[in-house]
C-alpha cells in the first residue's frame, strides 16, 4: 500500500463522518451499485476515462487543468475546509500497465519498492494540489474489508487521508471522499500484475502466465540479459533456479525467458547454429513464442524475508499422469497452490536444484520461491 503524511487531525475535524444519503448514484461509466459510491469494491472501480488508468483519468497525459472533472479521481487528500476539498491526483494502471513505465519509474527510484495497489501500479508525477467544492452533504471515512471486497459503502469507518483515496465529483462537488482499505494480512487481494506486498502471493493463474514487465522482453521483471544486472537483484518477480538455501539468504541464478521479437531472433540463431545445437540439444521451448536461455551460471545472494517459504506449482488436475516436456510446449495447467506448504505428491527436494523458479523479492527480501511443476 502508499502511505503519506497528511494533516490528518486537521482534516478529520472539518469532516463530518456520519452515514449521509445524497441519493442515487447516476451511472457513471456503467455503475454497479445504485447507491451514491456508484461501484461496491474501492480496487473494483474500472477504466473511465481515455487514459488507460482506473477511474476518470488522472491528467498523466496533460489533459487536467485547474479544475477536476465530473467522474471518479484517485489521490491523496490534503485539506478539507471552508467547503473545499484539497486534493493531489495519482495514476493507478491496472493489468495493461506499460512495462516502460514501470522499468522508468524503478530507474527514478532506486532502492524503493515498486508501488503496486490490489487494483495495479499507483504513479504520482507531481504533488500539485486542485481545488475541488464539496457537496452540502458531503462525506468522508475508510473503506474496510469484507472477506476480500475492500468495501466503498463503509460509513462507520473512519478516514485515514494518510492513505490514498477515492472522490466522487458530481456537478461540479465533491459528494464523498474515501480512503484505502488499510492492510489485514491474507485479506488484501493483489491486483493481476501486483505482487503481494509480503509473503506467498502469486498473482498469476499459472506458472507460465507471469508476463512482461519491464525493459528487457522477457517474462517477469527482467534478466540483465542486456548488462543492466548488477550484484543485487532489485525488486520484482525474477525466473531462475534456487542454487542453495540458507537459514538466511538463497543464492539465484537468474535465466531470461524471451518473448516476442527476441524469442524468434533466438530461436532462428539456435536453428543456424550447429554449436548451439551441439551446446544444448534440447532447449526448453516454454510453449509457443518463449525462448529460454541462461548465458551462465553465475548467482546473486538474496536476504530472505521473515516466514519466506519455497512453493511447488501443480498440475490442475490431480487425475493427470506425471507430466513431461512435449516437443512443442507445455500441455498442461501448472499452477500456484493455495497452501504453499503443501508439494505434490511426485516432488522430491533435490529437485529444487534444477526446477526453474518465480522469486518475488520485495523491499530487498526474497518473500517466496515458487518453483515449476515436476516434470520428466
Amino acid at each position: 500500500m502508499i502511505y503519506r503524511a497528511r494533516l490528518l487531525a486537521a482534516i478529520t475535524s472539518a469532516v463530518s463522518l456520519a452515514a449521509i444519503s445524497v441519493g442515487s448514484a447516476t451511472a457513471d461509466g456503467g455503475a454497479t451499485t445504485d447507491d451514491v459510491y456508484g461501484y461496491a469494491d474501492f480496487y473494483g472501480i474500472p477504466h473511465l476515462g481515455t487514459e488507460t488508468v482506473s477511474g476518470s483519468g488522472c491528467g498523466g497525459d496533460g489533459s487536467i487543468g485547474d479544475v477536476i472533472p465530473d467522474g471518479y479521481w484517485r489521490g491523496y487528500v490534503a485539506a478539507i475546509t471552508g467547503g473545499t476539498l484539497q486534493i493531489d491526483l495519482v495514476c493507478v494502471y491496472g493489468d495493461d500497465v506499460d512495462p516502460v513505465l514501470v522499468a522508468e519509474w524503478t530507474a527514478q527510484h532506486p532502492g524503493q519498492p515498486q508501488p503496486w495497489v490490489p487494483d495495479g501500479f499507483m504513479v504520482n508525477n507531481s504533488d500539485r494540489l486542485r481545488s475541488v467544492p464539496t457537496a452540502p452533504t458531503f462525506l468522508a471515512h475508510g473503506a474496510a474489508w469484507t472477506g476480500s471486497s475492500c468495501l466503498l459503502n463503509s460509513p462507520s469507518t473512519p478516514p485515514e487521508f494518510d492513505r490514498d483515496v477515492w472522490i466522487r465529483i458530481v456537478g461540479g462537488q465533491a459528494q464523498w471522499a474515501v480512503s484505502s482499505c488499510t492492510p489485514a494480512p491474507g485479506q488484501a487481494p493483489s491486483g493481476p500484475s501486483a505482487p503481494g506486498p509480503t509473503g506467498y502471493t502469486f498473482p498469476y493463474a499459472t506458472f507460465y502466465d507471469v508476463p512482461r514487465l519491464g525493459v528487457e522482453e522477457v517474462l517477469g521483471t527482467g534478466c540483465g540479459g542486456n548488462g543492466s544486472l548488477g550484484d543485487t537483484i532489485p525488486d520484482g518477480i525474477w525466473f531462475g533456479w534456487i542454487d542453495s538455501l540458507g537459514p538466511s539468504s538463497l543464492q539465484f541464478d537468474v535465466a531470461c525467458i524471451y518473448t516476442g521479437a527476441a524469442a524468434a531472433r533466438y530461436y532462428d540463431e539456435y536453428h543456424a547454429s550447429p554449436e548451439l545445437q551441439a551446446d544444448d540439444p534440447s532447449p526448453y521451448l516454454y510453449g509457443s513464442g518463449l525462448w529460454l536461455i541462461n548465458n551462465n551460471d553465475r548467482t546473486r545472494t538474496v536476504p530472505l524475508a521473515p516466514g519466506y517459504v519455497t512453493a511447488v506449482a501443480a498440475i490442475a488436475d490431480p487425475t493427470a499422469p506425471h507430466p513431461n516436456w512435449p516437443s512443442a510446449g507445455i500441455d498442461h495447467a501448472c499452477v500456484p497452490p493455495i497452501d504453499p506448504t503443501i508439494t505434490p505428491a511426485y516432488y522430491s527436494p533435490e529437485q529444487a536444484s534444477w526446477t526453474g523458479a518465480w522469486l518475488q523479492i520485495t523491499n530487498g527480501q526474497a518473500q517466496y520461491a515458487l518453483l515449476e511443476c515436476p516434470h520428466d
